[in-house]
């Protein structure tokens, strides 16, 4: 299941810490802090599985940033999952997967 839009309007402005590829698994996993309530910073893990696509430029044209700007998740080509995290920098970083998954942990 697709995750809510208003639910990733929120990771506006959050941390982009960390993007990891777990090749023999597949997955791409994404680790960002966003602050979700007031006064306090969440650990937020966006997951995704059986990547078949992973772009993800580190070119900065509009400057170095590593708060998101905006979160997009859409249908790709009927099968799959496309994740396209646009960061403040310019950068987009695009996923491509069976599922992808949004989980707030702390």
């Amino acid at each position: 299941m697709q995750p809510d839009p208003s639910e990733l309007a929120r990771l506006h402005d959050a941390t982009l810490r960390a993007v990891r590829l777990d090749w023999g698994a597949g997955r791409a996993d994404l680790e960002l802090t966003a602050a979700l309530t007031t006064g306090h910073s969440s650990l937020v893990r966006v997951q995704a599985t059986e990547v078949t696509l992973l772009r993800c430029p580190r070119q900065a044209p509009l400057g170095w940033s590593a708060s998101v700007n905006e979160l997009r998740i859409a249908s790709a080509n009927g099968v799959g999952m496309r994740l396209e995290v646009e960061v403040q920098s310019g950068d987009v970083i695009e996923i491509e997967a069976k599922a992808v998954t949004v989980e707030v942990v702390a």
